[in-house]
């Protein structure tokens, strides 16, 4: 059972998300993508499918995928859901996005293989020709 002290300990921690890195590994960690713009990559959204998605403006969605404002809770929420979906393949309303990332999901986890086309031209079968006849 925790204290209140581990409590704490850990809510600190949560608090900055570079806390125990060095200045280098802070500098690199602060310019990578954001958790917001990983996760509405995952799910295969576009910025107009995602403002749809979670009824948000341009503007803010544009500032969440930047960093410059955070991802809550309820966008976390939504997200976490919709990715749910999306590896359990129920995609059958959603937008074109999380559909084909869904289609992906299948084929990198063995469960789809795609067909093989064909190349070149198609084999030419005379459609007049009875089976008696030699063509």
């Amino acid at each position: 059972m925790m204290d209140e002290n581990e409590i704490d300990e850990v809510t600190e921690a949560t608090d900055d998300p570079f806390a125990g890195l060095e200045a280098e590994e802070r500098e690199r960690a602060s310019r990578m993508r954001s958790g917001f713009a990983n996760a509405v990559s995952a799910c295969g959204l576009s910025t107009e499918e995602t403002m749809s998605y979670l009824g948000q403006s341009r503007s803010t969605v544009e500032k969440k995928r930047a960093g410059k404002l955070p991802m809550t809770a309820a966008d976390g929420k939504a997200l976490s859901g919709l990715w749910h979906r999306i590896r359990s393949g129920k995609v059958q309303d959603l937008p074109p996005g999380p559909f084909g990332m869904a289609v992906t999901m299948l084929v990198l986890s063995g469960r789809h293989v795609p067909q093989q086309t064909k190349r070149g031209r198609p084999r030419y079968v005379p459609t007049d020709a009875t089976a008696d006849e030699p063509s």
